[in-house]
């Protein structure tokens, strides 16, 4: 029984099958939809138990805080890829309640 040779293309879509893109998210993605009509109702707690904690405070400001974060998908053997990319900042009031949210670009 003769074995025939596989070709390098060949066992490289062999090893691909099957090998789909694992979602990811790198850093503190947030979705701002989480965050609409929560202003004046949630306190500072609520929205670190819900969305994390900020990536960074102002430090000018101690009632402003950012969140940095990327979303996309990794595959086998190819580099990640980045379908979506926020940094939001987020303000409190001074009894440390959501005041205002806004994407910067």
């Amino acid at each position: 029984m003769k074995l025939k040779k596989i070709s390098k293309m060949g066992i490289f879509a062999l090893l691909m099958t099957g090998c789909g893109a694992d979602p990811y998210n790198q850093g503190n993605y947030v979705d701002i939809a989480t965050l609409k009509g929560k202003e004046g109702i949630w306190s500072k707690a609520d929205v670190e138990q819900t969305i994390g904690s900020p990536s960074f405070v102002d430090p000018a400001n101690s009632l402003i805080v950012y969140y940095v974060g990327a979303q996309g998908y990794k595959y086998p053997v190819v580099s990640p890829t980045i379908n979506k990319a926020l940094t939001l900042k987020v303000e409190y009031d001074a009894n440390q309640r959501l005041k205002k949210f806004s994407e910067i670009e």
